[in-house]
């Protein structure tokens, strides 16, 4: 008799942790996860094995934020989160303010708003722990996922689906950036060595903002609430004009060289910060090696507020005690990952930053991720395991090439097009991507994320 599959995830992140949760709703697959750190705020009844402390993708000191735009919202609907926002603590996104470093307003717009699927700030924390619950809490329908923490870095091995003692029939790789899953697969293909790595635009100073240091911004909230604004202040310093610049040469310069804070809500209490700079010889220098393939790492922790302040020294002095009010600093790495075209490799695939890691211009990061767990747990539900003979094994291989094939089919196109779309923004568009600024649509690209409804509509379209 058949039998479902038995599904490794490597990490337990929001790719990890939304396939998942994807996978125990729509099929009988057994699903582990294994993640190498620890996942704070994730109850310890949800943990099969491993203590709650070690290393942790979200710092220790800060719980920081992220942004889920509205396709990300459908996700999290189709996933069986029934309310996003309120489930996650989450605050919608109305409008959007744009000043120069004087704090002199320059735009204020309001954001489309679709009750059904908002776009809304939250905690990266509150994600992991929403679907954590989904995928391993015994008072759900079906079989709960085991969920594996501070587990070892073993040996990965995509042709065989196995991780150091842990097998199964497929193995998904959601380890991120720079991380054993993606060099795995780009070493199976036979492509060049940088493609592991990820590419490093820009640095941010990162931080938390009390509400309480908004009371010079009346625009951004009412009666010392946040209000749902994305606010940004942006400095382009002075520079030689070039004659015969075109526009898309004077967008990548103003990209690569803008000072940019940005504000947004994470509730009533506190807004995350991220203030973008140049990424300079000597700024690099200073994050230790140690990641993987010698690969340096992504954070600096508790950076001091006065160097903040004058890194930003062009912008006002209400601005930058921004920067000043956060309890911690740190200062990270804005990093994106090469374009690859095929994401699996024998019995494995990539899913999330691993596979298509983007800046964050676009808003999309955490979006794309759920995106891609929603479309393959679409494809793979179907599937099933035979009992072992040639003939049959070899035609459950077969399928499970068929829906990895599919899966890389239906979503490496848009992926790589909020990849590219972030690139340009940022002024860092790779060799030979310049024609895509040229042909790029802002009216055709938000459509397809405002509208974006799952795999399921996406392929009836196609047809």
């Amino acid at each position: 008799m058949s039998r479902p599959l038995n599904i490794l995830i490597l990490g337990g992140g929001i790719a990890g942790l939304a396939l998942a949760a994807a996978l125990r709703q729509r099929s009988e697959h057994r699903v582990v996860v294994l993640e190498r750190g620890s996942l704070p705020g994730v109850p310890a009844a949800l943990i099969a094995s491993g203590l709650q402390r070690g290393h942790s993708d979200v710092p220790d000191a800060q719980d920081y934020g992220i942004a889920i735009a509205p396709n990300g919202t459908r996700m999290l609907h189709i996933l069986g989160v029934a309310n996003p926002v309120a489930a996650l603590g989450g605050k919608p996104l109305q409008e959007i303010s744009t000043r120069s470093a004087e704090n002199e307003e320059s735009e204020n717009s309001s954001y489309p708003l679709d009750p059904s699927a908002p776009a809304f700030f939250c905690r990266r924390s509150a994600m992991v722990r929403t679907l954590a619950q989904a995928a391993a809490s015994p008072m759900l329908p079906g079989a709960a996922v085991q969920i594996h923490i501070n587990v070892p870095v073993a040996e990965l091995d995509v042709q065989t689906a196995r991780y150091g003692e842990h097998c199964g029939d497929l193995i998904v790789l959601a380890d991120g950036l720079s991380k054993a899953g993606r060099a795995a697969v780009v070493d199976a293909h036979g492509l060049p060595a940088e493609l592991r790595d990820a590419n490093t635009a820009q640095l941010a100073y990162m931080g938390l903002v009390p509400a309480r240091a908004l009371a010079p911004f009346s625009h951004l909230h009412d009666d010392g609430v946040p209000r749902g604004c994305l606010a940004n202040w942006t400095w382009d310093p002075p520079h030689a004009a070039e004659e015969e610049a075109d526009e898309a040469a004077e967008m990548a310069r103003r990209g690569r060289a803008q000072q940019r804070l940005i504000l947004y809500p994470l509730g009533d209490d506190a807004l995350q910060l991220f203030a973008y700079q140049p990424a300079t010889a000597a700024l690099l220098e200073r994050f230790p090696r140690g990641g993987a393939h010698g690969s340096r790492a992504g954070f600096i922790r508790d950076v001091d507020a006065k160097e903040a302040t004058e890194v930003f020294a062009a912008f006002a002095p209400e601005v930058q005690e921004l920067l000043r009010s956060c309890p911690t600093l740190d200062l990270a790495q804005i990093r994106d990952a090469p374009c690859l075209d095929n994401w699996a490799a024998g019995r494995a695939v990539l899913v999330g930053d691993a596979a298509h890691a983007t800046l964050p211009h676009t808003g999309q990061g955490s979006a794309q991720a759920l995106e891609d767990a929603e479309a393959l747990s679409y494809l793979l539900a179907p599937l099933r395991a035979e009992p072992s003979s040639a003939s049959t094994e070899a035609a459950a291989v077969a399928s499970l090439d068929e829906a990895l094939a599919a899966f890389v089919a239906v979503r490496t196109p848009r992926a790589h097009m909020v990849q590219r779309t972030a690139r340009m923004l940022n002024g860092c568009l790779a060799p030979g991507e310049a024609q895509y600024m040229r042909d790029w649509d802002e009216v055709s690209y938000m459509m397809s994320m405002l509208t974006y409804a799952g795999v399921e509509q996406q392929l009836a379209a196609q047809q």
